[in-house]
C-alpha cells in the first residue's frame, strides 16, 4: 500500500501491518538519539516539563529555539513527546495536533517541502520535519535511509531515491543542532562499527517489542484495558506470573525505551553494570527460551533470529565480500589490493577477538540457519554469487617471504581468506599456484561459525 507524505500520521496507524512497525521503527530510532542527546549534553529529561532554565539551556545552544517565547517552546516538547509516545506502542493511533502559531514559526525557520499539518493535526512529513530542529546532525541519515527508502510513499520515484534521501538530510542538517552523538566514555570498537551495529540494535529491537505487544494484545484473556506494557504479560496466560522471564522483558524494553545504547553503563538490581552485546544477547536468548514452541510467537522467534543474524553478518559479512574481491580472478583489482588485504586482516580480527559474541549468538541462532548472501552490486561485475552457508572455512596461507598475489608483492606473510568455493578457471595465482596445487595440512574450529584450515604447496 502507498501512502502520501501528506496524510495525517495517525491515520495510517489504523491498521497494523508490516508498513506501520517500519515507520514506527524508524521514529523511535530517531527519538532514541535525541533523548538520548538531551540527557547526556543537557541533562535535560524530554518526558518532565521543561523547566525555564532548561529552555534558556536549549534555546542558548540552538539559533532556533533562542527566537522561541517559553510557552511555544513547551507546545514544541508537548508535540515532541506525543510522536515518541505514538510510535513507542504499536496500539496508539491519535492525532497530533500543532497551533497555527508554531506551525508559522517552523516554516519561517525551515521552508517545509510538503504540507506540516492538515486542520492542524501533524501529518507524516510533519513529524519528521518537526523532530529534525531536536536532532543532531548525525542522527538525520539513519532516519532518512530507514524510513523514506521504503517504497511506501507516493511522492518518492525508485529512479530519485537518492536524490531525494540526500535533499532530505541536506536541507534537516540545516535546522540540527551542532552536537554529535553521545558516544559511550569507554568505546571499545571504532566510531564507525559502533554507529552501524547501533542502527541494529534500534531497528531489531523496535520490531521485536511492537511483535510483541501485537500478540499479546491479540491473545488476552482477561479483557480489560491494558495500560502498560508489563500488564499485557498478566493479561495472558502464555506466562507464569511468577517466572522472572516476565522482569526481564520489561527490564529490556525500558533500557530500549529510555536510550539506553551498548556499552553504556547501566544500574541494576543495585549494581553498575556495563551494557554490552553479550548481554544483550544473553536476554535475548532467555526471551527466546520462554517463547520457544509457544503457538502465536513464531514472530518473536524469527526477530531474535534476524537479529543475531545482522549482528553475525556484519563481522563476517564483510570478510567474505572482500575475500571474493581478492580470490576471485573476475574481481581482482591491483590497485585496490592493499587496501583489501588489510580488510581482510581488520575483518579476521574481529572474528578472532570477539568469540563471546559469537558464542552468545549461537545460543540463539543454530550454524546451520545462517546464511549469507551478497547483493550483485557489491562486485564490479554485478553477478550473482550462489549464497555460503555457516560454518564458513577460513583458509590459512603461511610462509617466511611475502606473499605474491597474481604476480603482485603483498608484503604480506601471512594471509587469512574465506574458502569461497570458486572454480579453478576464476582463482587467482597464489605466489603462481592455482589453490587447487594447495593441500590442507591442518584443521580446527575456533567457534561453531568458523573453521580454519592451513594450507600448504602441495609437494612435487
Amino acid at each position: 500500500m502507498k501512502y502520501s507524505l501528506e496524510d495525517k500520521l495517525y491515520s495510517i496507524y489504523n491498521s497494523v501491518n508490516p508498513q506501520v512497525t517500519e515507520f514506527k521503527s524508524a521514529f523511535i530510532g530517531l527519538c532514541l538519539e535525541i533523548d538520548r542527546y538531551f540527557n547526556q549534553a543537557f541533562r535535560i529529561d524530554l518526558f518532565e516539563t521543561p523547566e525555564y532554565k532548561d529552555y534558556k539551556t536549549i534555546s542558548n545552544r540552538s539559533d532556533f529555539f533562542s527566537g522561541m517565547v517559553y510557552d511555544l517552546f513547551l507546545e514544541y516538547v508537548g508535540i515532541y513527546t506525543n510522536i515518541r509516545h505514538l510510535n513507542a506502542h504499536l496500539y496508539l493511533n491519535y492525532p497530533i495536533h500543532i497551533s497555527d502559531e508554531l506551525i508559522n514559526y517552523l516554516s519561517f525557520k525551515m521552508i517545509p517541502d510538503y504540507k506540516i499539518a492538515i486542520d492542524n493535526e501533524l501529518t507524516i512529513y510533519g513529524c519528521f520535519y518537526l523532530l529534525c530542529f531536536f536532532s543532531i546532525k548525525n542522527s538525520i541519515w539513519a532516519f532518512c535511509t530507514n524510513f523514506f527508502k521504503s517504497g511506501y510513499f507516493i511522492e518518492i520515484d525508485k529512479k530519485e531515491k537518492s536524490e531525494f534521501l540526500l535533499s532530505m538530510d541536506h536541507k534537516a542538517q540545516s535546522v540540527c543542532f551542532p552536537g554529535k552523538p553521545m558516544y559511550p566514555v569507554m568505546l571499545e570498537m571504532n566510531k564507525t562499527d559502533y554507529v552501524f551495529l547501533t542502527d541494529i540494535y534500534k531497528r531489531s529491537l523496535t520490531i521485536l517489542f511492537l511483535h510483541f505487544e501485537e500478540i499479546l494484545t491479540k491473545n488476552k484473556v482477561v479483557n480489560s484495558t491494558v495500560k502498560n506494557f508489563k500488564q499485557l504479560f498478566y493479561s495472558n496466560h502464555y506466562f507464569d506470573t511468577k517466572d522472572d522471564i516476565i522482569n526481564d522483558i520489561v527490564e529490556f524494553r525500558n533500557l530500549w525505551f529510555h536510550g539506553v545504547l551498548l556499552f553504556d553503563t547501566i544500574h541494576i538490581n543495585g549494581i553498575d553494570k556495563k551494557y554490552d552485546l553479550e548481554y544483550a544477547l544473553a536476554l535475548l536468548k532467555k526471551i527466546k527460551d520462554s517463547v520457544s514452541n509457544v503457538p502465536g510467537f513464531d514472530i518473536i522467534e524469527k526477530d531474535l533470529n534476524d537479529f543475531s543474524m545482522c549482528i553475525y553478518n556484519y563481522y563476517a559479512q564483510s570478510f567474505l565480500e572482500v575475500s571474493y574481491k581478492i580470490i576471485d580472478n573476475r574481481l581482482f583489482e591491483e590497485e585496490k589490493l592493499l587496501s583489501r588485504i588489510g580488510k581482510l586482516k581488520r575483518n579476521y580480527e574481529l572474528i578472532i577477538s570477539n568469540g563471546d559474541i559469537f558464542n552468545a549468538i549461537s545460543n540463539i541462532l543454530k550454524p546451520s540457519e545462517m546464511k549469507f548472501f551478497i547483493h550483485p552490486y557489491k562486485f564490479k561485475d554485478k553477478e550473482f554469487r550462489s549464497p555460503l552457508r555457516s560454518p564458513l572455512t577460513i583458509i590459512k596461507y603461511e610462509k617466511d617471504a611475502s606473499i605474491n598475489l597474481n604476480g603482485y608483492d603483498t608484503n604480506e606473510n601471512v594471509l587469512h581468506f574465506v574458502d569461497i568455493g570458486i572454480e579453478e578457471e576464476y582463482q587467482i595465482d597464489i605466489d603462481g599456484e592455482k589453490l587447487s596445487n594447495y593441500e590442507v595440512v591442518k584443521e580446527y574450529s575456533i567457534n561453531v561459525f568458523f573453521i580454519i584450515r592451513e594450507i600448504k604447496k602441495k609437494e612435487n
